[in-house]
């Protein structure tokens, strides 16, 4: 075991008193700070693995004492990276019936709720670079506290996330011209202004607002693919959000906040 882990479980043991559990492969074991607000893992010695891996949400930071203590774990830690990021995005908007052109064709999913409803919207799979993720997050609070929905809030709460691995958050750090939502463009499934187009058109663009319309748009070829998501965003309601621009609004400061993190961190050249 080196110096700068020995000197950081001691911190952990001694000084925070969390105690050491056992981790599931490639890490050894971890501690987790109470109340879910972060966990630290420790890779076994064979594992071709960051040694140390330390995953927190900074909403939490927000409290002086958590952010202590955030700001001290990294603090142990040299030449850090960040392998993943989740940026999101908070609208009092019943985003039920948006859908998602995704021009990059990566695999998507959804999930509803018990009556019905959809509650989920993935755009990408788990070991995607990039995943977009929509979701009903007064339901999910209401849930996880075992209480009904309206209890939570009176006005709807969805969130879109924008789930980046090492690499995606590395170009969000480094291109300018970084926008998660470039190749995912968000649309509803209420038509508008169709009685202009075609018969076929338009029969085919109301089969892809069903909740089929995906397995639809897999079977038709690429340019034929190409034509209808451009039309779908065409002829369909607008929303009452604009994702792409919220992030270009939101880009220099999301940044800032991942350097502040980082910079917490030692250098060390070697």
């Amino acid at each position: 075991m080196n110096e700068d882990l020995e000197n950081l479980i001691r911190y952990l043991e001694y000084r925070v008193l969390l105690n050491r559990i056992r981790s599931a492969y490639p890490y050894e074991y971890a501690y987790t700070i109470p109340g879910g607000k972060g966990i630290i893992q420790v890779a076994r010695k064979d594992a071709k693995v960051p040694q140390i891996r330390f995953e927190f949400n900074p909403k939490h930071s927000k409290d002086s004492e958590i952010f202590a203590l955030y700001r001290s774990i990294i603090g142990y830690l040299k030449n850090v990276y960040c392998t993943r990021a989740d940026l999101a995005f908070d609208y009092e908007e019943d985003l039920e019936g948006v859908r998602w052109i995704d021009y990059l064709g990566r695999p998507g999913s959804m999930f509803w709720g018990g009556a019905g409803d959809n509650q989920t919207y993935y755009v990408g799979g788990a070991s995607s670079k990039l995943q977009i993720v929509t979701y009903n997050k007064r339901a999910e609070r209401a849930s996880k506290m075992g209480l009904p929905e309206e209890t939570i809030s009176s006005e709807d709460w969805w969130r879109i996330e924008a789930r980046l691995d090492k690499e995606e958050v590395s170009n969000f750090l480094e291109d300018d011209s970084y926008n998660p939502f470039n190749d995912a463009v968000p649309y509803s499934t209420i038509p508008l202004g169709m009685n202009t187009l075609k018969a076929t058109d338009k029969l085919i663009l109301l089969g892809l607002l069903t909740p089929e319309g995906k397995t639809i748009l897999a079977d038709l070829s690429f340019p034929t693919r190409k034509k209808y998501k451009q039309m779908l965003e065409t002829y369909t309601m607008p929303l009452p959000i604009d994702i792409k621009g919220d992030f270009e609004d939101a880009k220099k400061d999301l940044r800032q906040q991942v350097y502040r993190w980082l910079n917490y961190a030692r250098v060390v050249v070697s």
